[in-house]
């Protein structure tokens, strides 16, 4: 039995036997949580003390897939000016205004390579910080940063915010502060809800 889903806090209390009582809502037109919900009636039917793992975190609301598509537009259109490739632009755009990878403790996620491997051919945002050398061998390591599908509204925005200046500065016509507030706040369901 599995399910991811948001929920909306509603109640915390104390037993008689001092055990925690969390409830929360799930909204009724989620099918996710719909199908959990029955897998787990189903489940403590036929073994009533069994665990399930629960897991909380804040929910953050996904980046539109239309501010997705203007940075992908931008960033075409930011290479062409420049006589760069797209992929070339959007990697040197992501380091410069993405977000860093961070792993579920929050910590920023790098990798260390030999320097004759081409970080390029493993993961395409990656920033170089430092050369080191273990037992002889010559290290070059990276922080990663996440792919642009990846990111939360928070940090689609400051994207966005700075390949639109960029785009800006090189002359390039971008849409005007209202259509970027309506770009940016045209949020998409996830794929899991």
């Amino acid at each position: 039995m599995k399910g991811r889903f948001d929920a909306q806090y509603k109640d915390c209390a104390i037993d008689l036997e001092g055990n925690v009582v969390i409830s929360f809502i799930v909204r009724s037109d989620k099918y996710a949580a719909r199908q959990c919900a029955k897998d787990m009636y189903s489940e403590r039917q036929k073994k009533p003390d069994k665990l399930v793992r629960v897991t909380l975190s804040n929910a953050v609301k996904p980046r539109s897939l239309s501010a997705n598509a203007y940075f992908h537009v931008l960033a075409s259109h930011i290479g062409e000016r420049l006589n760069l490739g797209l992929d070339a632009v959007k990697k040197r755009l992501v380091l410069d205004y993405g977000a860093l990878l961070k792993d579920e403790n929050g910590g920023t996620v790098g990798i260390k390579l030999p320097c004759s491997v081409n970080v390029d051919e493993i993961y395409p945002y990656a920033k170089w910080f430092d050369t080191r050398v273990d037992n002889g061998v010559r290290f070059n390591c990276f922080m990663l940063f996440k792919r642009t599908h990846t990111l939360d509204s928070a940090e689609m925005s400051r994207l966005i915010r700075g390949t639109v200046a960029e785009a800006k500065d090189l002359g390039i016509q971008t849409e005007t502060p209202e259509e970027l507030n309506r770009i940016l706040g045209a949020w998409t369901p996830s794929k899991e809800e």
